[in-house]
């Protein structure tokens, strides 16, 4: 078979026997798209990323001489409160061109909800006027995290009690004046820790023997919502039972015995003062003593 090449206005043909094939022509066809999409793609590519060179170049010329966003504090965290942040107080704006123009700054969120534990992403966007009196803005990203850092407050009536053996006065929960969370308030009591408190707890533990001398603790534990958490010891201290005799008195038929420790006291019997007789006056005698005249 005899085969060759020529080539026609509309691009190289195959002939064979007399006959015009076209599939060289449509591969070429082919490959040509392939090539300009290539370079179409790489084009685009080769933009992009001068666009976003540009930009980087532009943020930087506005950080380094425009205006700068700078946060107060380099790791910005707030305090669990119930109160909200004005958002635009925690960052400072900066005008390296031009000190005097007059710089607005906006945020959002404008506000910061402090009563939401996490993360907050706060855009800044700033605008002013650089040296030669042209527009320049400046955007930053600023994170903000909230935290509860203030553990619950427990208030005991003493560190240290004594109580007395076998008493049926003694209060547990009688302990424990307050138990409070510095932004919720009182926390509850509960007897065992819950699988999920919404408002927080508190509990007693204790290992007080009424029945038995000796010295024993009480552990106060409370947690409030977010995890935060607070212990305190009370010393408990069961002493014996005090027996108070009362004094001895004149009739020792009603001698009295105490049982039981008590602050009352005992008056003591009085006796009737002892009347000493008045010395009988010796009369004086009218006979004459020597020496002396009573004429």
């Amino acid at each position: 078979m005899v085969t060759f090449i020529i080539f026609l206005y509309n691009g190289p043909v195959e002939v064979s026997y007399g006959r015009i094939n076209p599939w060289p022509r449509r591969i070429l066809l082919v490959f040509i798209i392939l090539a300009v999409a290539a370079a179409a793609a790489f084009g685009i590519y080769k933009y992009e990323q001068q666009v976003a060179e540009r930009k980087k170049q532009a943020e930087l010329v506005n950080s380094l001489n425009g205006l700068k966003i700078e946060p107060n504090d380099k790791k910005t965290i707030l305090e669990y409160s119930t109160t909200p942040v004005d958002a635009k107080t925690l960052v400072t704006v900066t005008n390296r061109s031009n000190s005097s123009a007059d710089t607005t700054i906006t945020a959002d969120p404008d506000k910061i909800d402090t009563s939401i534990i996490g993360d907050v992403d706060v855009l800044y966007t700033a605008t002013s006027k650089d040296s030669a009196g042209n527009e320049i803005s400046n955007t930053v990203t600023v994170t903000v995290t909230v935290k509860d850092t203030q553990a619950p407050e427990i208030k005991v009536d003493k560190d240290s009690i004594d109580v007395e053996q076998d008493s049926t006065l003694y209060d547990e929960k009688a302990i424990v004046v307050s138990v409070k969370d510095p932004v919720d308030g009182d926390l509850p009591y509960m007897d065992k820790a819950p699988d999920n408190s919404d408002s927080g707890y508190y509990n007693l533990s204790s290992n007080v023997n009424l029945a038995v001398v000796g010295s024993y603790q009480v552990k106060i534990h409370a947690v409030d919502k977010n995890g935060n958490a607070s212990d305190k010891t009370v010393t408990i201290n069961i002493v014996e039972k005090e027996v108070i005799t009362p004094a001895a008195t004149a009739d020792t038929t009603n001698t009295n015995t105490n049982s039981s420790k008590s602050d009352v006291p005992v008056q003591e019997p009085t006796q009737e003062p002892v009347q000493t007789p008045e010395p009988t006056p010796t009369p004086i005698s009218t006979a004459q003593a020597p020496g002396y005249n009573f004429q």
